[in-house]
C-alpha cells in the first residue's frame, strides 16, 4: 500500500477511480445509517465528470496494483470559510480496518494544524464508526442539522 498523496482528480482515470471507490464506500454507509439514506443518500449521487470537476482537493491511498482504495476530499478555507471541510472520508470495504482513513486523518490534521486552520465535517449521527473515528482526533460536535431526511452532526478540529 502506498503512503496518502495528493491525487489528480481531474485525470480521468483517478475521476473513474474515484467514483467506483465512493460508490462501494457510501452504499455500505447508507446500510449503516439506515432509514432515509437508504432511498437517497448524496453521495451516491456523483458520478466521475462531477468528481473531474469538483472545486475539492483530494488525498488518497492506492493499492499496490494502482488502484484508489481510501480517500479524503477536502474543500479549503476562503474568505467566507476561514476552516478546512472534510466534504468526504471513505475506504473501500475490502480495504476497511486496515488503518487508511487514520492514515488520511493524521496526514490532514498534521497539515492544517501547522497552518492554524481548523477542520470540520458532518456525519450522519446513525454513523457510528465515523463518530468514533473523529473522535480518537478530538473532533467535537459543534451543532446538528439535518439534510435529505438524514440528522447529522458537525464536528470541529479547532487550530
Amino acid at each position: 500500500m502506498s503512503q496518502p498523496k495528493v491525487l489528480n482528480h481531474r485525470a480521468s482515470k483517478t475521476a473513474e477511480q474515484l467514483y467506483f471507490l465512493f460508490q462501494n464506500a457510501y452504499r455500505q454507509e447508507a446500510k449503516v445509517i439506515g432509514g432515509a439514506a437508504l432511498s437517497y443518500f448524496a453521495p451516491l449521487q456523483r458520478n466521475a465528470a462531477t468528481i473531474r470537476l469538483a472545486p475539492s482537493r483530494i488525498i488518497g491511498i492506492e493499492s499496490s496494483q494502482g488502484e484508489v482504495i481510501a480517500a479524503i476530499e477536502l474543500i479549503e478555507p476562503s474568505a467566507a470559510q476561514p476552516w478546512c471541510l472534510i466534504d468526504g472520508l471513505c475506504v473501500d470495504p475490502s480495504a476497511q480496518r486496515q488503518g487508511h482513513a487514520s492514515s488520511l486523518l493524521k496526514v490532514v490534521v498534521s497539515s492544517y494544524r501547522r497552518r492554524k486552520i481548523p477542520l470540520r465535517v458532518k456525519t450522519a449521527v446513525a454513523n457510528q464508526p465515523a463518530l468514533a473515528l473523529y473522535s480518537r482526533f478530538q473532533f467535537i460536535a459543534i451543532g446538528h442539522s439535518a439534510a435529505h431526511g438524514i440528522e447529522l452532526m458537525e464536528l470541529e478540529l479547532p487550530a
